[in-house]
């Protein structure tokens, strides 16, 4: 992910990764209402239509993929106000150390931390 330039997929949460790091993705719209696991419950909680609208171009068939990834690679200024938008959303608002405390976690689970 993190050498990738953008990405495909549809509402799944590695979304949300290219989201937080400040970078865009195209959003691959499946027909959700139809897709369910084998015990009735649906596969995807979100419709991929309404999925991060504006600031991540949205495929509907294979003919979308070559403009989508076009637009996601050259962003115009209305798609990174609302991917900022959308950011500030859902990534801030908290006390801005999870990230620190995430890694001292990950240190001491590793053994690194001294």
């Amino acid at each position: 992910m993190y050498a990738s330039d953008t990405m495909i997929s549809d509402t799944s949460s590695v979304v949300n990764e290219f989201l937080a790091l400040g970078r865009y993705g195209i959003i691959y719209e499946l027909p959700y209402n139809e897709l369910n696991h084998s015990d009735g419950m649906p596969v995807l909680s979100i419709d991929p239509k309404e999925w991060l609208l504006g600031a991540f171009p949205h495929m509907k068939s294979p003919d979308d993929l070559l403009p989508c990834v076009e637009q996601a690679l050259n962003p115009t200024p209305e798609m990174k106000a609302k991917l900022e938008q959308y950011r500030n959303y859902f990534f801030t608002g908290l006390d801005g150390g999870s990230g620190g405390r995430v890694k001292q976690k990950i240190d001491e689970i590793m053994g690194l931390q001294n």
